[in-house]
């Protein structure tokens, strides 16, 4: 398909509602369209897609929302979209891509470009929540909060040990319970994925970091692990660098680099990352090895935005309009600083014996 609805919200006021829409990457949608239908076949609004929002996995992302000209439910309390609306997306062509309605309803178009056209029902979504599609927009699934960007965290592939066993990273979903190393199995409240291209000059924070099989010390992890730069990753427990540190202690992955199998992968052009946010902030564990959960620290929830922010709160059962609190580490932070401390400790100790 050369483009399909890949979630949208049709649930509260204008600020809550969406429609996300993927795209072969490259194309171009200047002429696309979403068209917006009421229950009696008639059009209320047309909107273009805008600009990409991010690209995943060879798809463009487009998101309208009310910051899209046209995208205005006139200070309707109901919002945009109605339990008995539908969506038309529309090509350059001026084809019908897909037309999609919900709630149980469908709408037979009697004007417009899907003039002729039944929309198809693709499910009922909680007030809180979207609908998305992961098949191209075959078929659609509840999302508890919606889900449309922030920062990285796993990398694809990583299997993360849950209630029925590990589960690949990409097959979790809000609700499942996940075994943390503290507090034994906790919901799962929030996942979010996206692409990146990492940039050469900022090794820090973009570029991936490979932690080898068996490179923490013991078998940590089981399999090799790919991670974020800024992800942290437990010392000091769990058999993982007990030899270095002797109190647990999270250290950024980055900072790791200096010991043998872990390193920064410059030849990783593209990586898929995953984020996963529990109640609290956590230690679980990712590929055998202990390793952190989403932090919302406080510079973590200024770089995510209002929008995102609202996102949090919903999916931690709060208000929209309450920003997520910060959240407490689970452990102690280790800086650069006292890391290089810490070896030059133990190099000494070294040339003693």
């Amino acid at each position: 398909m050369p483009g399909y609805i890949s979630e949208f919200d049709y649930f509260g006021t204008d600020p809550d509602e969406f429609i996300e829409i993927a795209v072969p990457t490259g194309t171009d949608v200047s002429s696309y369209t979403l068209v917006f239908y009421q229950a009696d076949g008639t059009i209320y609004s047309t909107v273009s897609l805008g600009s990409v929002v991010t690209t995943i996995d060879g798809q463009d992302v487009y998101v309208v929302d009310i910051s899209n000209p046209g995208f205005d439910s006139g200070g309707d309390a109901m919002g945009m979209f109605y339990p008995d609306d539908a969506i038309a997306l529309v090509d350059d062509s001026n084809a019908v891509l897909q037309f999609i309605s919900w709630e149980g309803n469908t709408v037979s178009a009697i004007e417009g470009p899907a003039s002729g056209q039944t929309s198809t029902n693709v499910g009922t979504t909680s007030g809180d929540g979207s609908l998305q599609s992961d098949d191209g927009g075959a078929t659609y699934y509840a999302q508890s909060s919606s889900n449309k960007g922030t920062i990285p965290c796993f990398a694809a592939g990583t299997r993360i040990l849950c209630e029925s066993g590990e589960v690949t990273v990409e097959d979790l979903r809000p609700g499942m319970r996940v075994m943390t190393l503290q507090n034994g199995l906790q919901p799962l409240r929030w996942v979010w994925s996206g692409t990146q291209v990492p940039d050469a000059e900022d090794a820090e924070g973009a570029l991936p970091i490979l932690i080898s099989a068996a490179a923490l010390g013991g078998e940590q992890p089981k399999t090799d692990l790919i991670v974020s730069g800024q992800h942290r990753i437990l010392m000091g427990a769990q058999n993982q660098m007990q030899q270095h540190i002797t109190t647990p202690a999270l250290c950024k992955a980055i900072l790791l680099t200096q010991f043998p199998g872990i390193r920064i992968m410059h030849g990783k052009k593209r990586v898929k990352w995953f984020h996963l946010l529990f109640d609290r902030h956590e230690i679980i564990q990712a590929n055998g090895c202990a390793a952190e959960s989403l932090l919302l620290a406080p510079m973590v929830l200024e770089r995510m935005g209002r929008r995102v922010q609202r996102q949090l709160s919903r999916a931690l059962g709060l208000p929209a309009h309450i920003v997520p609190p910060h959240m407490t580490a689970a452990a102690p932070i280790l800086t650069r600083r006292i890391l290089e401390k810490q070896r030059i400790k133990e190099r000494a100790l070294i040339a003693e014996h």
